[in-house]
């Protein structure tokens, strides 16, 4: 829920205009956590991921690699490429295959960090 995303980040006005543009979606946004800090989040556009959000509410996960490595696109890929993980949920083969695009949004200025699925000119930062 929207409540509990607010318990957990500084959700700014620009934050929350591009949550509802782009979410569900390939958008990560790296906000102030509410206890310090920074907190990356996304609602993928995937009907497992959102069912399980929907019963859940928002989850501390990781991207299923490691940063610089290729994307694991199966849950045999994600379990081997990270084989710490408690548990692998597995939804199926991975639609997509470009990352998503991620934004820093806890400074006074957004800044791009990382292009993905979604352009640059597209977020209007």
């Amino acid at each position: 829920s929207a409540e509990s995303l607010l318990e957990r980040a500084v959700v700014t006005p620009g934050a929350l205009r591009l949550m509802r543009r782009f979410w569900p979606g390939p958008l990560t946004l790296v906000l102030r956590a509410a206890g310090g800090g920074t907190v990356g989040m996304r609602v993928p556009r995937h009907d497992l991921a959102l069912s399980l959000l929907r019963e859940t509410g928002p989850l501390w996960t990781t991207s299923a690699n490691r940063s610089g490595e290729a994307e694991a696109m199966t849950a045999d890929e994600a379990a081997a490429a990270l084989p710490d993980l408690d548990a692998v949920l597995d939804g199926g083969r991975a639609p997509g295959g470009v990352p998503s695009t991620v934004v820093d949004l806890s400074g006074a200025r957004p800044v791009l960090l990382r292009e993905g699925a979604i352009p640059a000119a597209q977020l209007q930062l």
